[in-house]
């Protein structure tokens, strides 16, 4: 999900109109429906108004974690991170295993 796509959701649970929105940032509405619109790429400074605007944190903004509707694909994802970060632990551990065989060898 976009910024943009956050910031209409946000928008709406906070109930606030686009005019509102428009307002409060001393834009035209037609200028900040493009922002919702993917028509304007939201810039830092925008985003930060915005966030402050809504009172949430900047990265409800940016960060597609803090969308509920990214939640089963990301929670797909750090499964996925997850089995390959046991996998190679367990060749480490098959790798040190190894090693000690060979030292205790030399011994």
């Amino acid at each position: 999900m976009q910024a943009n796509e956050n910031i209409r959701r946000l928008r709406n649970e906070k109930g606030h109109k686009q005019q509102y929105m428009a307002a409060e940032l001393k834009i035209s509405q037609p200028a900040y429906s493009k922002i919702e619109c993917r028509k304007t790429k939201v810039s830092a400074k925008t985003g930060t108004r915005i966030a402050k605007i809504l009172q949430v944190p900047v990265s409800k903004i940016y960060n597609p974690v803090d969308n509920p509707e990214n939640k089963p694909a990301i929670d797909a994802k750090v499964i996925e991170l997850y089995e390959k970060l046991i996998e190679a632990d367990e060749k480490v551990i098959a790798l040190q295993e190894i090693l000690l065989k060979e030292g205790k060898k030399k011994e």
